[in-house]
């Protein structure tokens, strides 16, 4: 009876992630849902307490609202991590991933957002943060056309900028080239 799951909704609310832990659960998260996008599915409830803690991997669960990408009749999913536009297509999968990232370099709930609160500190010094706070602000634009089509297309940005260890190095640096 004591068992909690490992979901990022409790390792936010235990302590933040440093920079680079940040940029790998996101580029896990990213990458599970650009598998779905691939697939022709819609995740439509993408949240913290939907991602789940696999041996140190973040892994994207619950898809009790998974359907075709074709589908935009309904309007399901978790007030607070849906679109503005109420439209659940792939776009709203990016929207909400982007909120969760937001979470993540923030330690702020999505209701927060886009205030940066005291990450804005960090933000201005950190490159990787950085890279995932632009990544945030593409993926949670109020307008559909404006965001990434799709999370393949997020995924893409976020390879791009993946940190590079140099080597005999334990610090990461990142080339900063998010679109």
């Amino acid at each position: 009876s004591s068992y909690r799951p490992a979901t990022l909704e409790g390792q936010l609310a235990e302590a933040p992630f440093a920079a680079d832990e940040c940029f790998r659960h996101a580029s896990q998260l990213v990458a599970g849902l650009a598998s779905l996008h691939e697939a022709g599915m819609v995740h439509r409830d993408v949240k913290p307490s939907n991602c789940l803690f696999v041996d140190g991997e973040l892994k994207l669960a619950d898809f009790g609202l998974l359907t075709d990408a074709d589908r935009h009749a309904s309007q399901v999913g978790t007030r607070g991590y849906m679109p503005p536009d109420g439209r659940m297509d792939t776009r709203a999968d990016v929207y909400a991933a982007g909120l969760v990232i937001y979470e993540m370099i923030t330690g702020l709930p999505a209701e927060r957002f886009p205030c940066l609160g005291e990450a804005v500190h960090e933000l201005g010094k950190n490159p990787v943060l950085a890279v995932l706070n632009r990544l945030v602000l593409r993926a949670c634009q109020p307008n559909p056309d404006d965001r990434y089509r799709d999370a393949r297309q997020m995924l893409a940005d976020l390879e791009v900028a993946k940190p590079k260890s140099p080597v005999g190095s334990s610090q990461s640096s990142i080339s900063v080239a998010v679109s």
